[in-house]
């Protein structure tokens, strides 16, 4: 026997398996299950809302969570949370379960543990979350923190300015190096010229004396 449909807030029952046979004084009776009374019982179900928040009180959109039981199995998800923040986890019954997200919207950190959370019956019987106390639905994100740059100790420019000035101080030492080079030059081949005709005037004045005294003889 098959259950095609609950009530609403309840599970579907599981097959029932039934099996019909006559008994010892000839009466067909359900032989299985055994002592069978008709009775069909169905589990109580209930959602689990969710809603991606930051510190602001702000929806967040693209958040991924999946849902364990306490043996650390998933059993729904990943689910993601839409433009409104929210997601949804369905038909629940009594037990233990762990909240893991494993996706955080952009800019914001990973929960970095898992919610416990215990559906159980309240005193009217009815099936809820129990803990955590006073549950909303509410998972609530915090902002990546950005690692904040030392400030440097340098004023805009600086650099370059000093740049300027030994490029600037490099080319005039240069240009004043290469003046002076060309200026030593300059009185290098001055004193030898000067040298020179020194040394021909000599010469001539003696070559004037030899030939004055040839004559006289």
């Amino acid at each position: 026997m098959i259950e095609t449909q609950a009530p609403s807030g309840f599970k579907l029952s599981d097959p029932i398996e039934i099996t019909i046979a006559y008994d010892e004084n000839g009466q067909l009776v359900v032989t299985k299950p055994e002592a069978w009374d008709g009775t069909i019982v169905n589990q109580q179900i209930i959602d689990l809302p969710i809603t991606k928040i930051n510190e602001a009180g702000e929806v967040l959109s693209g958040a991924s969570f999946v849902l364990q039981n306490a043996d650390g199995q998933v059993i729904q998800g990943p689910v993601t949370t839409d433009y409104e923040g929210k997601a949804l986890f369905t038909a629940l019954t009594q037990g233990t379960y762990y909240l893991v997200e494993t996706q955080a919207p952009a800019g914001y950190e990973l929960l970095k543990n898992p919610i416990k959370i215990s559906i159980d019956y309240d005193t009217s019987g009815k099936l809820a979350v129990l803990s955590p106390d006073n549950w909303n639905g509410d998972v609530t994100n915090k902002k990546t923190e950005t690692p904040t740059l030392p400030d440097s100790s340098e004023e805009p420019g600086s650099s370059s300015s000093s740049e300027e000035s030994s490029s600037s101080s490099n080319g005039s030492g240069s240009s004043t190096s290469t003046s002076d080079s060309k200026e030593g030059s300059l009185l290098q081949t001055g004193d030898t010229t000067s040298s020179f005709y020194f040394a021909l005037g000599i010469v001539l004045i003696l070559s004037s004396f030899y030939l004055l005294e040839k004559k006289r003889r």
